[in-house]
């Protein structure tokens, strides 16, 4: 998962990435292995890791900002509640997945 952090700060300027990077911050982590999976993740798509350059883009605090508000409780957009559905309830439009299994063994 830290890997994955550190690609996606190489790669854009979101600061959420940032945010998941200072998460894992005060955890104890290899090196090296996080080097290796980094070079992989990026080797993936074709583009080198050059640390120095995420160094850099990390001193110049040229970040999206406003990408802080996603992080905020009172911003976020909760989705509507549902009612809890008893397990005997079907879903809307059926058991489609039971359907199809039993139209598939009817003769036809």
């Amino acid at each position: 998962m830290i890997a994955e952090k550190v690609r996606a700060a190489f790669q854009r300027t979101k600061v959420r990435d940032l945010y998941g990077l200072h998460r894992f911050a005060t955890k104890p982590f290899d090196g090296e292995l996080l080097r290796a999976l980094v070079v992989l993740k990026l080797w993936q798509v074709r583009d080198p890791f050059v640390p120095d350059a995420l160094f850099e883009k990390l001193r110049s605090g040229k970040y999206d900002w406003a990408d802080l508000r996603l992080l905020r409780t009172a911003d976020r957009v909760e989705p509507k509640a549902r009612r809890p559905r008893s397990s005997f309830e079907q879903p809307p439009g059926g058991n489609r997945c039971r359907q199809a299994e039993m139209s598939r063994d009817q003769p036809g």
